[in-house]
């Protein structure tokens, strides 16, 4: 499996990446990824030679995975960071609800609709779902 990154293979936390790569290994799946030149080297190689760069190769693996999660969880941390400070500065709101896809969803619920006919029509969560119900329930009360 040829790879660009390895933060593309992996953001996995520690379990969810072993059971990746438990995965991985039954599948006797060969990982090549472009930025870790030793797992390109193959051809011609001893079986000492290949198992060695086969145990590198785990171990480079795991460490960039490892790096990849940490900072994949930097980044989620400091965007949520800058939205608390945005929402304390009054510049950050959230986004907008889907206006057409609360109608479509209270139009179904209204037609006797269950939930789970909702959820495939218009393709949503019953998060979703709730969110429209209160949202209308909201509007009809204020008006």
């Amino acid at each position: 499996m040829l790879i660009e990154d390895v933060d593309r293979l992996s953001r996995l936390s520690g379990e969810d990446w072993n059971k990746l790569k438990k995965m991985i290994r039954q599948k006797d799946i060969r990982v090549m990824a472009v930025n870790v030149p030793t797992t390109w080297i193959n051809s011609g190689m001893s079986e000492f030679d290949s198992r060695l760069f086969a145990a590198i190769n785990d171990m480079l693996l795991d460490m960039l995975a490892a790096v990849a999660r940490r900072d994949y969880e930097q980044r989620r941390e400091r965007q949520k960071q800058g939205i608390e400070k945005a929402r304390k500065d009054g510049k950050y709101k959230g986004r907008k609800p889907n206006q057409a896809r609360y109608d479509a969803i209270n139009r179904l619920i209204e037609s006797g609709s269950s939930w789970s006919q909702v959820q495939k029509v218009p393709g949503c969560s019953r998060g979703t779902i709730s969110s429209a119900i209160k949202r209308k329930s909201g509007l009809k009360s204020s008006s």
